[in-house]
């Protein structure tokens, strides 16, 4: 995955996500346009950035295909997720 934006996001995790205490986010098929909207084009593809910066289990993948059906996605299409200042 080529991702430009890595260096921002790797910032951002090393010095803002300790901080916070809670996220509030949501994962639709369609950005809501905030600031922190980022689109991923399937589940492969959220899995691969999350793998970046954290081991992910079988279990949790399994968890995220389920999150997923739940919300009547497609683990192989595009989706957003989208968190709340």
């Amino acid at each position: 995955m080529e991702d430009y934006n890595k260096p921002v996001l790797d910032e951002i995790i090393r010095n803002a996500f300790p901080k916070v205490n809670h996220f509030q986010y949501k994962i639709t098929e369609y950005s809501l346009n905030s600031t922190f909207s980022f689109k991923f084009e399937n589940l492969s593809h959220f899995i691969e950035f999350l793998k970046q910066h954290q081991s992910v289990t079988d279990e949790e993948i399994a968890l995220l295909e389920n999150s997923l059906k739940e919300l009547n996605l497609q683990s192989h299409s595009f989706f957003f997720v989208n968190f709340f200042e």
